[in-house]
């Protein structure tokens, strides 16, 4: 088997497919607005995942920091 035969390997198995996690069902159900700040924040590496998750609870949606944190880091169900 190539190198690049093992790379693609590889590849399929990160690309992640599956029911959304909790971010991405909440995600789905903010506002446009909401949605864009949301999107922008999740980005920034200066806003830790805590902070968004307690600004997502006052919008009373229940999210577990650690969830947001899998979820930037790309290691959850929702598909990219």
């Amino acid at each position: 088997m190539s190198v690049s035969d093992m790379l693609d390997e590889m590849r399929k198995d990160s690309a992640r497919k599956g029911p959304s996690c909790a971010i991405g069902l909440t995600y789905t159900r903010l506002a446009a607005q909401e949605q864009t700040a949301f999107k922008e924040a999740m980005k920034d590496e200066t806003i830790q995942s805590t902070a968004i998750a307690r600004w997502l609870g006052q919008k009373g949606y229940s999210v577990k920091p650690h969830t947001m944190s899998r979820h930037r880091r790309g290691q959850c169900g929702c598909e990219r």
